[in-house]
């Protein structure tokens, strides 16, 4: 199986590519320049697996949720490869994707966390707890303030659980912070694109692949930009 695999939501900007188990991947944290950065990252692994694009079998992409543009680039640049290809897409939630990575790192674990930073005093979060070989959500990607989701974490995460946290949240928030004394947290901040690859290959496996005009980015939040102005503390869209 030949998949390329990109991810533009986060910090994390990444492309991988399997050609029949020879893999290759790239990986650049910035905040910035994912739109300038991602196709010759792409090129870069195609090149070191030595795989054309039109041998490629499907596209998997994160489609979020994350930065809102950087969302957009990666759902656009997967949909405008796999138009141009004749090729289906493999949309994968980027927690999802870092729960992957801990299930496989900690094999004893039966439950990830995931609790990324997405400004704004709020963080995207999702619970998945491992069933047979993969795993399923405990509770779906949600964006929350920091309080609220450290009593959701609490209350999935009672004694006998062991879990792995996970995220850019951890480090941020306070409350977040005191929910993860004590527990073990990774030291892996973002997704990325092997992680995707990974998840991807399962859908593939399914039949769940999806058409480029099927894809719908993961945003979660309606007001993706706001600030507040005036001594009100009205939102005005930036």
């Amino acid at each position: 199986m030949k998949i390329l695999a990109l991810d533009t939501s986060t910090d994390a900007c990444s492309a991988a590519c399997d050609n029949d188990g020879e893999i290759a991947s790239r990986c650049v944290v910035t905040p910035h320049g994912h739109a300038g950065l991602i196709l010759g990252m792409i090129r870069d692994v195609l090149e070191s697996t030595g795989t054309e694009m039109k041998d490629l079998d499907f596209i998997a992409c994160g489609r979020g949720p994350g930065s809102f543009t950087g969302v957009r680039i990666g759902v656009s640049v997967a949909e405008g490869l796999a138009f141009g290809l004749g090729l289906k897409i493999a949309p994968v939630s980027d927690l999802a994707a870092q729960a992957e990575r801990e299930f496989v790192e900690h094999p004893d674990a039966d439950t990830v966390i995931v609790a990324n930073d997405a400004r704004m005093k709020e963080v995207y979060a999702a619970v998945y707890t491992r069933e047979g070989s993969s795993f399923k959500e405990a509770m779906p990607e949600s964006v929350l303030s920091p309080e609220d989701a450290a009593e959701k974490f609490t209350a999935l995460a009672g004694d006998g659980v062991k879990c792995v946290l996970a995220g850019s949240g951890f480090g941020v928030y306070a409350p977040l912070q005191e929910f993860a004394n004590g527990r073990l947290l990774s030291k892996a901040l973002y997704p990325d694109s092997g992680c995707i690859m990974r998840i991807a290959r399962r859908a593939a496996e399914e039949g769940k692949l999806l058409l480029p005009d099927e894809v719908v980015p993961s945003y979660v939040r309606n007001e993706v930009a706001w600030k507040k102005v005036g001594e009100q503390g009205k939102k005005h869209p930036v």
